[in-house]
Parts: C-alpha cells; structure tokens; sequence
C-alpha cells in the first residue's frame, strides 16, 4: 500500500485457485498446482491509493485490500471445488505424506 501510494500506481488484486493441487505444511501454506488441472484466475477492481499516506490512513487502505484479496480468493476456490483449507498435515500408514487432492494439506 505503501508502494502505490509513493508511486502513485493503483493496486490491481488478483488470485487464482486449482481443480488439483498440493499445500505445503509451511509458514506460508505454499499451493503446487499438480499437472493437466484446471487453473481459474481472477482480478478484481484496481484501488487507487492517495499519496502521501501515513499510519491509520495507509491501514485502513490495508484493510481495504485485505478484503477484496479474500472475496477474490474466496471466489476463485470456490469455482475449484471449495476452499483451499490448509488443516493439520496428514501421515500415510508407513509414516509417509499421503498423496492429497483438491487443496488437502500436503
């Protein structure tokens, strides 16, 4: 926000979501989309963010973006087949990673 407020750029949100796809247990939840599946990517309405924003006004616009990233997000892995939930990493029965589909923690 910060960025596009010193450099008078707007701030395009985007996201995209996968029929097939492994999440990685890492801080980040990092999602692989697996080969042949079907990629849906969606942007929404740019924000325009004013110069010279400090404190309280760069995070209300935060909070701006924030909102229209997850209604993004939310849409797009609906289209997939449902959110994209990273729950607790699974074990296979010989202590291995079970192989996982359609956005089940790897």
């Amino acid at each position: 926000v910060l960025l596009a407020s010193r450099g008078g750029r707007p701030i395009l949100p985007m996201a995209w979501s996968a029929s097939r796809c492994r999440v990685f247990a890492s801080w980040d939840r990092l999602v692989l989309p697996l080969p042949f599946c079907r990629i849906w990517f969606a942007y929404g309405e740019p924000l325009d963010v004013p110069a010279g924003l400090r404190g309280e006004e760069a995070e209300k616009y935060r909070l701006l973006l924030e909102s229209r990233l997850n209604r993004l997000y939310d849409r797009v892995w609906e289209r997939a087949g449902g959110p994209h939930d990273p729950g607790p990493e699974e074990i296979g029965e010989r202590g291995g990673r079970k192989r996982m589909d359609k956005g089940q923690e790897l």
